[in-house]
């Protein structure tokens, strides 16, 4: 196919808008204080819930960058294990999630046109006082813009308008077939996808993004691609948790024959029972002294799937980013490998196994 030859869109920022650091007042510092009386302060504050004071008060952790390394036109790129996603959040939930996770060391933060949240995303940042190229930054290319090259490129670039940047880290393809375009034969379905991937390419080429990606694409999806792209993906972002089996299960194991990481969203099932109340969980909880949410993000990290958590509650955004200094034990992340269920929660990963 004969991609089209269309006019540039500068993709234009204002400068204020360039970097997202603040210039105001006081900068925190890189650590967090040793001395009592500020560990006194800090656990106090975990403690009120408030995030306005959090954010206000806490100085910044040290970033938390183990990660995987991905291969992309720009080179090696890290990408964390630890990701703040931002699905379902408002302002101000969400640029004070974004914020507080960002404080707690995070340094990677998923996005999307489709959460109607990019500018409170934006402002999370901003607040945070963690300098935006130190960030891992990702978007998605929405379903209803596949079905246009220019329509592709132009969305991109109004979104890293609305994100404040001029550049993200990883932008993927959010679904092989959204609502949008089922209503076309299967044939038509396969030409949108050709015509999003060329605008992605296109944007690599213009160093607009540094790596490009699928999302709930199967093993048929990504074989057909394989023969169409000219830059190979880097990525396929799939709902991953210890509850996913079968069609996932098989996903995972023909993406990285292919040299594709897998990346995973949903890591906590949403907070669904059958995930943080599994007898598997509850007894590894006791045995680690950590919580079901813990040990089912450091099962990911075991696996080398990057994961993302949303919270509000500071508490838990704690809890979740202390999960790099331990591990579980290689027999324990088998029988978490192994738990008779398999259940998904998110309604794209339908298209998991979809022509």
């Amino acid at each position: 196919m004969h991609a089209l030859r269309l006019r540039s869109r500068p993709c234009s920022i204002r400068p204020q808008c360039r970097n997202l650091q603040t210039a105001s007042t006081s900068t925190p510092s890189s650590t967090i204080p040793k001395d009592i009386s500020s560990q006194i302060t800090y656990d106090v504050l975990l403690k009120t819930k408030n995030l306005n004071a959090f954010i206000s008060a806490v100085p910044i952790r040290p970033a938390l960058t183990e990660g995987i390394e991905i291969s992309s036109p720009s080179g090696k790129l890290n990408v964390p294990f630890c990701g703040v996603g931002t699905n379902l959040l408002k302002r101000p939930t969400c640029s004070n999630a974004v914020s507080a996770a960002l404080k707690l060391g995070v340094r990677r933060v998923d996005s999307s046109p489709d959460f109607e949240n990019e500018r409170d995303v934006r402002e999370g940042i901003r607040r945070s006082g963690v300098d935006r190229n130190d960030i891992f930054l990702s978007s998605k290319l929405s379903g209803s813009s596949m079905n246009s090259e220019f329509k592709a490129y132009d969305d991109v670039c109004k979104s890293m308008e609305k994100l404040g940047t001029n550049y993200l880290d990883l932008l993927v393809i959010s679904t092989p077939a959204s609502n949008t375009i089922l209503r076309y034969s299967s044939m038509k379905t396969y030409k949108f996808r050709v015509i999003a991937w060329k605008a992605l390419e296109r944007l690599v080429e213009e160093k607009k993004v540094k790596a490009i990606g699928v999302s709930n694409y199967s093993p048929q999806h990504i074989s057909e691609l394989l023969e169409y792209c000219v830059v190979r993906p880097s990525v396929n972002m799939i709902e991953f948790h210890p509850l996913c089996r079968g069609l996932v299960k098989e996903t995972t194991s023909y993406t990285r024959q292919h040299g594709i990481a897998v990346m995973g969203f949903g890591s906590l099932a949403r907070g669904s029972s059958d995930l943080l109340q599994n007898p598997v969980l509850l007894e590894l909880a006791k045995k680690y002294e950590k919580t079901p949410a813990q040990i089912a993000l450091r099962w990911s990290i075991d696996r080398k799937v990057p994961f993302l958590f949303k919270s509000s509650d500071i508490e838990h955004l704690d809890r979740n980013t202390s999960i790099l200094d331990w591990k579980l034990d290689a027999a324990d992340v088998e029988l978490m490998n192994h738990i008779e269920l398999d259940r998904r929660y998110f309604p794209n990963t339908r298209y998991v196994g979809w022509a």
